[in-house]
């Protein structure tokens, strides 16, 4: 092979070389042009839409916004309901209005099913505002409060909804500016490739400049968009801010201004607007932000202090998206001023807790005022039972068979009131104990055939063959719901009989009472508001038959309370079924009876012991004596704690009956002393009962953790203590026999 063979040779490799670099050169612009030319022709097609849709999305989210914050929908709501003034339902509907406007267009842009979720959170969370503007009209007489406890709603999940979409909004509108950036950088890496090849692919150059000259055209078309959005972050609703990686402000848009007072220009660190001693904390925040975790959660809001040119401190609220750019990484942050919404929150907050304490202050109101009237009114049934049972003339004893009765009637009355207070404040409490329904039955029978014999009606109980021998449940609750309707049923019942039938149910786990009468029924237009507190079927029941109304409404509350279910059949002139179901499961073991049933009917002879009756009240000691006057028992009296923790101390007692309520030293503290002295002496626990006027399961339960052996309420029945004290005497016999052996 020749030189110049190899000089041709070389020529052609390098023309080849050259036009394959040319061709190389080409494809690789033609390449990327027709990629960057996709994503300009879909930025282009996409624009119009985006820039419509995020205004309109962002003035339906902010008008949105607007109505849970001060001056909007729920401030007016809540103002209605504290001022009760009917004049405000016009503002209501102008803001609904506005509420239906807004959520019409955000459903017209939200498609997603996350999305159609937030949107239905919202709607209903309205809609039911809307819907108690007519329970509002309806009570509006009541009480802020009450009024407040039947229109509450509880908007929780309507915020957090609106938050979600706004942050879905704010991914959008960033995913979109974070695609145009990406096409722009795309276009000016072509751009700089074209200009190193033209010099090297002059061929090139003609065949590309049409196309460059589109890729000019599509620059010039992105400046604009970008210039576009860069408008929309201007006059955004929000503050927006970007800054690096140190906290120094890189870009603000003119809501910044407003909320903080700072220009641009003077806004130069992120620390500036941070509450003075935060500074460096907030540098660490920053510097973990950017030089932590790859995985950074987007759009987060959170709640923080800002900090005004002014130096004035206010709550806002902030969301972080973090950015790539040429320049290095960078953090985008909306800023929103909450100070409104945390007022209005606040002024909720405090507006709750005010009903709140109103609701616990009436709650101990009655409760007082039940102790103070069981008091005295404890002497008065009991020295009407002994009047009674003694021989008196026959005109004084139908003037004491009134007293008794209509003392009894009050008792009654102080019961269904305190046990109504208890219930509406959710005091009461649910036991969980074995409960021999069939000595309970018998129990309630025994308590209501006088009252039936009276009124010469049958007092009849069916007891079906699979009732267990115990069940769990709440024995003193399930009593006063028989007690409530057995009574109900007597009352109404002029002739005939009542009937009570109890089966329970093993595929279900419940116990299923039911009591029927053949008393004057109950009209079916009534039979829905039976249940509610303070009613009856009509006015002329009251007058004839007296009553509070409560009885009913107790027995469905605390039957709900046990998780049971209440209801009634009647026929007017006929009669009525109240029936009622409550879970109870099987008690399998048998557990270990009590020595003492304070319903049992069975006569047990006293014998001899020594008493201490504890309490402040002359009245309430002399009805003791008296009931106790026949029975061998010795009785000494104590006025306060003090003189009975002495005398206990000193003497020897087989029973303390304690007072709670006392001067100088209540009966808790009495007790812890007495048991505290027992236990440091090894000295035997003596046996306190508690007789008190204070009835309720707080009381009942403090009496428990305070060692009580046994709680007696006021007015106390002389057949129950008496029956009590017999059998407590029989075990402290035994106990004594066992001792002297």
């Amino acid at each position: 092979m020749t030189l110049p063979e190899k000089r041709i040779i070389d020529v052609r490799k390098i023309k080849l070389g050259i036009y394959f670099s040319c061709l190389t050169a080409v494809i690789f612009l033609i390449f990327h042009g027709y990629s960057i030319f996709n994503q300009i022709e879909r930025v282009e097609g996409d624009w119009a839409d985006f820039k419509n849709k995020y205004q309109s999305v962002e003035i339906s989210l902010n008008a949105l916004g607007n109505q849970f914050g001060y001056g909007g929908f729920i401030h007016k709501f809540n103002n209605l309901i504290l001022r009760r003034d009917l004049n405000l339902i016009p503002e209501l509907a102008k803001s609904s209005n506005e509420i239906t406007i807004a959520i019409s267009k955000l459903e017209a842009f939200y498609t997603e099913d996350s999305e159609k979720t937030a949107l239905n959170k919202i709607k209903m969370v309205y809609k039911g505002y809307f819907r108690n503007i007519d329970l509002i009209k309806k009570n509006i007489r009541k009480s802020p409060v009450e009024l407040d406890r039947i229109v509450r709603i509880d908007d929780s999940e309507a915020i957090g909804a609106y938050q979600f979409l706004r942050q879905e909004n704010e991914f959008r509108r960033t995913e979109y500016e974070s695609d145009l950036l990406s096409a722009l950088s795309g276009l000016r890496k072509i751009l700089y490739l074209g200009i190193a090849l033209i010099p090297i692919a002059g061929l090139v150059a003609y065949f590309m400049l049409s196309f460059i000259s589109r890729m000019m055209n599509a620059l010039d078309q992105v400046s604009k968009k970008q210039a576009e959005i860069d408008r929309i972050i201007e006059f955004a609703p929000d503050g927006m801010l970007t800054i690096d990686s140190k906290g120094n402000v890189i870009r603000t848009n003119a809501r910044i201004e407003e909320l903080f007072g700072f220009s641009k220009e003077e806004l130069t660190h992120i620390n500036q607007m941070i509450p003075e001693g935060l500074e460096p904390f907030n540098s660490i925040l920053v510097d973990d932000y950017f030089n932590g975790p790859s995985i950074r959660p987007m759009g987060m809001k959170r709640e923080v202090f800002g900090r005004k040119k002014s130096g004035e401190i206010f709550s806002v609220e902030v969301g972080i998206t973090f950015q790539y750019s040429d320049e290095g990484p960078r953090a985008m942050a909306t800023i929103r001023d909450v100070t409104d919404r945390k007022k209005t929150e606040e002024e909720s907050v405090k507006a709750r807790e005010l009903a709140e304490q109103a609701s616990r202050e009436k709650s101990d109101f009655i409760a007082s005022v039940s102790h103070e009237i069981r008091t005295p009114l404890n002497s008065i049934v009991g020295l009407s039972e002994e009047l009674l049972s003694s021989d008196i003339e026959l005109q004084a004893k139908d003037y004491v068979t009134r007293l008794a009765r209509n003392a009894n009637y009050l008792f009654a009355l102080i019961n269904d009131v305190l046990d109504f207070s208890k219930l509406e404040a959710k005091a009461a409490e649910v036991e969980e104990i074995p409960i021999n329904i069939r000595a309970l039955l018998g129990n309630l029978m025994e308590s209501f055939k006088i009252g039936a014999n009276r009124k010469k009606i049958d007092l009849n109980l069916e007891i079906k063959s699979n009732m267990p021998e115990l069940l769990l449940g709440d024995p003193t609750k399930v009593y006063q719901i028989l007690a409530n309707l057995v009574g109900n049923a007597i009352k109404f019942t002029s002739q005939g009989s009542v009937k009570i039938e109890s089966e329970f149910k093993p595929e279900k786990s419940e116990l299923q009472i039911k009591i029927r009468d053949t008393g004057i029924g109950i009209e079916k237009k009534n039979l829905e508001r039976i249940f509610d507190r303070f009613q009856q079927a009509d006015n002329s029941i009251t007058r004839k038959f007296s009553g509070t109304g409560l009885g009913l409404a107790i027995s469905k509350r605390l039957i709900e309370l046990m998780k049971g279910e209440i209801g009634v059949t009647s026929k007017t002139g006929k009669g009525s079924v109240f029936f009622f179901t409550i879970p109870m499961k099987v008690q399998e073991n048998r557990a270990l009876e009590s020595l003492i049933d304070l319903n049992s009917t069975r006569k047990v002879k006293a014998k001899a012991m020594n008493i201490l009756v504890v309490d402040d009240s002359d009245d309430n000691c002399f009805l003791l004596k008296t009931f106790l006057k026949a029975e061998p028992y010795i009785l000494e009296y104590a006025s306060n704690g003090v003189e009975a923790v002495e005398k206990i101390k000193k003497g020897c007692y087989d029973v303390v009956l304690m007072d709670i309520q006392m001067p100088v030293m209540d009966g808790f503290e009495a007790t812890r002393l007495i048991r505290a002295w027992e236990a440091e002496n090894n000295e035997k626990p003596n046996r306190i009962f508690a007789l008190t006027a204070m009835v309720s399961d707080q009381d009942k339960m403090q009496c428990k953790e305070m060692q009580f052996n046994e709680f007696l309420s006021k007015p106390v029945k002389k057949k129950i203590l008496l029956e009590l004290l017999a059998n407590i005497s029989l075990v402290v016999s035994e106990e004594k026999k066992a001792a002297a052996a």
